[in-house]
């Protein structure tokens, strides 16, 4: 009776709530809108603080492999901190190496390319209207841009974002202080959950985060590897055989190796183009060279480095790209594709569950001597 009661009550109450804010729609917008832009830098320092765990992991395991296991005689604040130093040490080297070296010459690659199709516009213009193509548009796209104007609007947008630049900063320092004290994180919502959960819901929710932690950082670190790889093997290996832009093509390379599949090939026809512009003599070549690096790197060095870093099928990854591009852009892409692979693995795990009490309730009638239906 007392149950029954309790469930109606809940159910009026569910009522009342959805119908007021069904009646207040705009309202809510705005309130939830104010919530979550107030909640951002929280939410921003957890997800950095998510993404440096990973190489903050590798630094840590790498630290104790060098001192043979003497850091583990340090306290374990102290202990963190050093590893955190270390992390945010390396992640200053890499942000400074691509600032100072990388950034100048792709800067100067963009300039000198687009001089270049300028002073080639008019026989690539004859060119395309020889097999009946309309260019006129190209024409005034590229008289009305300037490159001048584009790199001194971007420093501008740049250093007008002074509350994006805020936020992180904020975020930055939270997500410091998670990674200080992420075992008391885990252990306060580890009791959280608990508290305010069936043991089997906890259960279930527990299994879940591990399984989404674990198939994120095994995503972020194996791509993260295999792109600076393959990046770097296409820039050696370019600048060998004197093929034009091989920093800009290298650097293309290792952004788009963190889309599985869609990215090799976007950054192929993208670097071809660049290629067939400049120097087309050099096309065969370039196109030979990123085939045998890929042949390589795919087959021998990929499988033993890296692994199946979330062990997907591309027909899965193919949608996760569509459904997070729409959705998010190139960061869609990116975070959708480890998103995928838990839900294939939640669903795989449970079409598993479903198809083990089917079987065991059929072998239970079998051996009774009922009849089973076809």
């Amino acid at each position: 009776m007392l149950r029954n009661l309790k469930k109606e009550l809940i159910l009026i109450a569910f009522g009342v709530t959805l119908f007021v804010l069904l009646t207040n729609f705009r309202t809510v917008i705005g309130f939830a809108d104010s919530l979550i832009h107030i909640c951002m830098p929280v939410v921003l320092g957890f997800i950095i603080a998510f993404i440096l765990n990973v190489p903050m992991s590798g630094v840590e395991k790498l630290t104790v492999r060098i001192t043979r296991g003497k850091v583990t005689n340090l306290k374990p604040n102290l202990r963190r901190l050093l590893y955190l130093m270390l992390t945010i040490a390396i992640a200053a080297v890499v942000l400074t190496v691509i600032i100072v070296m990388i950034i100048p010459d792709l800067a100067a690659s963009a300039k000198s390319l687009y001089f270049m199709i300028m002073a080639e516009l008019p026989e690539i213009i004859d060119f395309l209207k020889s097999y009946g193509i309309n260019a006129q548009w190209i024409t005034g796209f590229l008289e009305n841009f300037d490159i001048e104007n584009f790199v001194s609007s971007t420093v501008t947008f740049a250093s007008s974002a002074v509350s994006g630049i805020v936020e992180f900063s904020i975020g930055l320092i939270i997500a410091l202080y998670a990674l200080m004290s992420k075992e008391d994180l885990g252990y306060q919502t580890n009791r959280l959950i608990k508290a305010f959960m069936k043991d089997v819901w906890a259960t279930k929710v527990r299994n879940i985060a591990i399984l989404t932690s674990r198939t994120y950082s095994k995503f972020l670190s194996g791509q993260c590897l295999e792109a600076c790889i393959l990046g770097g093997l296409i820039f050696i290996t370019l600048n060998i055989a004197g093929v034009p832009y091989a920093d800009l093509i290298g650097v293309m390379t290792i952004v788009c190796a963190f889309v599985p599949y869609i990215g090799a090939f976007l950054s192929f026809t993208v670097g071809a183009l660049l290629v067939a512009i400049v120097a087309p003599q050099k096309l065969i070549m370039y196109a030979a060279i990123c085939l045998i690096v890929q042949f390589i790197e795919g087959h021998f060095i990929y499988p033993y480095v890296v692994g199946n870093s979330v062990g997907m099928k591309p027909l899965w990854t193919l949608i996760a790209v569509i459904i997070g591009g729409k959705l998010m852009g190139l960061f869609g892409m990116i975070f959708f594709i480890p998103l995928m692979s838990v839900v294939v693995t939640l669903f795989k795990d449970y079409t598993d569950r479903v198809l083990n009490r089917k079987e065991n309730f059929n072998r239970s009638l079998s051996l009774r001597g009922k009849p089973l239906d076809d």
